[in-house]
């Protein structure tokens, strides 16, 4: 399975929140400048994850994006179905029932005769069976998301999350680099 680029990007968004100091809003320009990244896409990231509750914004001269929750508080499943959704991995289109559903079809035992195939056997389940699969391929994909947070990913010293204003640091490698 493959993902957008853009939940990698969420995921980094968020750990800069959960690290910045949360009385002191990041502007979202640091932000992209940080991902290397436009302001506008970076806006569209942060916006879904403002739609999800995950970060809010914050208005003024001063303003722009704090994290919303706790680190601990937030699953790489809250950002994974934020940013991918929470359609099932695998959805029939009908294919497998147009394909094999011969078992069905009294011309195709009328030129075999097959009579009735085995419990589990029949091409016409096949569907029903890979879909199984997926769902529970899947099932287990999203508790392990579920089971891990935020938290987990962030820089810790002495057991405890950092946290530092990355204002500062940020603003002066953008303005060395704007000379």
């Amino acid at each position: 399975m493959k993902v957008k680029p853009s939940l990698e990007q969420a995921i980094c968004v968020l750990m800069l929140l959960a690290i910045q100091k949360r009385e002191i809003p990041l502007h979202s320009t640091l932000i992209s400048q940080r991902l290397g990244l436009s302001d506008s896409y970076t806006k569209k990231v942060i916006q879904h994850l403002s739609r999800a509750g995950l970060v809010r914004s914050v208005s003024g001269k001063d303003g722009g994006f704090v994290i919303n929750r706790e680190p601990d508080q937030i699953t790489m499943l809250d950002v994974f179905n934020t940013i991918e959704g929470t359609d099932p991995f695998g959805v029939s289109s009908g294919l497998a029932d147009h394909v094999f559903g011969m078992s069905k079809d009294p011309s195709f035992d009328a030129c075999y005769h097959m009579g009735r195939l085995d419990e589990g056997h029949n091409p016409g389940d096949v569907k029903e069976e890979a879909l199984a699969i997926f769902a529970e391929a899947e099932k287990s994909y999203r508790d392990k998301l579920a089971a891990s947070t935020l938290n987990e990913l962030c820089p810790h010293r002495d057991g405890k999350l950092i946290t530092i204003d990355w204002t500062p640091w940020l603003q002066a490698k953008s303005d060395a680099a704007a000379r």
